[in-house]
């Protein structure tokens, strides 16, 4: 979405995985632009893996705590989502040595009905 450019974009969640946290119309698509622009202060984390959140700290220059925690998106809200590009094999548990060699994007998921 080209209008992300140059706004600053509020986060609500930080994510670690693309779900959809409670019925509703979602857009999802990938965020490529500065992480500078990301507002991050108010977004509560929902990261579950350690080395996950130690890697998007790095990414981010934020500090990304870990809470394994279920959220509901309501209408309106939007979340960071850190998403590999592979699925990994069942029960793996991989440290931030493995993940940085892994390929992953950023993506933004927002309800927006």
């Amino acid at each position: 979405m080209t209008e992300q450019k140059s706004q600053v974009l509020k986060i609500d969640y930080i994510l670690n995985a693309p779900i959809l946290t409670n019925w509703g119309v979602y857009k999802y698509f990938l965020y490529s632009h500065k992480t500078s622009n990301l507002e991050l202060s108010n977004a509560i984390s929902a990261v579950g893996h350690a080395s996950t959140a130690k890697l998007m700290s790095k990414l981010l220059n934020y500090p990304i705590k870990v809470n394994r925690i279920k959220i509901q998106m309501k209408v309106g809200e939007t979340a960071l989502v850190f998403s590999l590009k592979d699925r990994q094999p069942e029960g793996i548990v991989l440290s931030l040595k493995d993940i940085k060699k892994l390929k992953y994007k950023l993506g933004i998921l927002k309800r927006v009905k």
